[in-house]
């Protein structure tokens, strides 16, 4: 190697970014840096693994799928003290080591740039893949998945069909457990919001009075670009992959009932959104507010029987049997119907 004193060798390795004892070391030798680098097969530090390591291997080789998150939450699980979240990058190098020399290619993800408190999202998403079974019979079922864009928040309702009903109810679950609504919300133009009229689908009657009720926009993805919701689309591979991991860490795809196999998602769910809280925190101040009660639900309100056998509500006089003069009754108000409780019975209906 040849050396031209343009500058000095202090000045030199400080350009470099070396000591000048490792400059005379390379000028010695005549030798690039990159020339004699030598890779290490020994560790420098004990392996935090090594106690459970057939373990973890057995996991890795039963179930290649299993992410490197839920190992060390299993971990974490099943060996107090031995571990925490701070072995976690450790942990993925290891899988990322043993998929390079025995896995399968890793599923590529582009992240989506959005603002927080914008929009909210959701969508349908066949569960018949994961072959879940509820007293030992195929159980074929969708799952209603909601989110929000930036902070990834979700809620899921399990149900049977692509209905208006299942599209209301899974959304009322959803804003009514976040404690606010998105001023918009996007769906694909699924029939149960959507109706042809023309070249073009518009959004039913019963689907903007519904949205009108809790003072929030629709909004639909223009037909043939279903990337335009892609954010839950997305979100269910990532929440379907998830709860795959789970059952392959519980060991069975069966649950004893409907009852057990809910819970099993709603703690999953809790977990997941756990994570969330910081970026869920920024959209929470965004929220606007409930309205009083749900869209489906009664006003309930107290009315007493006169002694003319009528009862005054909202308003209006209705009539009822006589035998229940000078009782007090609740009146269970709905759009088309008002029905009447004494207790927790019925007594009776008035159209």
């Amino acid at each position: 190697m040849q050396f031209f004193p343009k500058f000095s060798l202090r000045i030199a390795a400080a350009k470099a970014g070396m000591s000048l004892k490792t400059a005379h070391k390379y000028l010695k030798l005549d030798k690039l840096p990159s020339e004699i680098k030598r890779f290490r097969e020994y560790r420098t530090r004990k392996d935090p693994f090594s106690e459970h390591i057939q373990e973890i291997e057995g996991l890795f080789t039963s179930a290649p799928e299993l992410q490197a998150k839920t190992i060390l939450a299993y971990l974490i699980e099943h060996y107090p003290g031995y571990y925490n979240w701070g072995h976690l990058r450790s942990l993925q190098r290891r899988l990322q080591q043993w998929r390079a020399e025995s896995g399968s290619d890793k599923e590529v993800i582009f992240r989506q740039v959005i603002k927080p408190g914008r929009q909210s999202q959701s969508d349908w998403t066949c569960m018949n893949s994961l072959k879940i079974e509820i007293a030992g019979e195929a159980f074929d079922h969708l799952l209603f998945h909601f989110i929000l864009p930036y902070s990834k928040w979700e809620s899921i309702m399990i149900c049977y069909s692509e209905s208006f009903e299942t599209l209301t109810q899974g959304y009322e679950k959803a804003v009514w457990e976040l404690g606010g609504v998105i001023p918009e919300h996007r769906t694909d133009n699924l029939s149960a919001a959507t109706q042809r009229i023309g070249n073009s689908r518009e959004f039913t009657e019963r689907w903007q009075e519904f949205l009108t009720f809790y003072n929030v926009q629709p909004s639909r993805n223009n037909p043939g670009n279903s990337h335009e919701n892609g954010s839950v689309e997305k979100s269910h591979d990532l929440l379907k992959t998830a709860i795959d991991q789970h059952l392959l860490l519980r060991g069975s795809r069966s649950f004893t009932s409907l009852e057990e196999y809910e819970q099993f998602l709603e703690t999953l769910i809790q977990k997941r959104n756990q994570g969330r809280q910081a970026y869920l925190s920024e959209e929470i101040s965004l929220l606007k507010p409930l309205p009083n009660r749900k869209y489906n639900a009664p006003l309930i309100l107290p009315v007493r029987v006169s002694p003319s056998s009528t009862i005054q509500v909202l308003g209006v006089t209705y009539s009822v049997p006589s035998r229940l003069i000078s009782y007090t009754l609740k009146a269970y108000v709905y759009g088309d119907e008002i029905e009447l409780y004494y207790g927790q019975k019925q007594i009776t209906k008035n159209a």
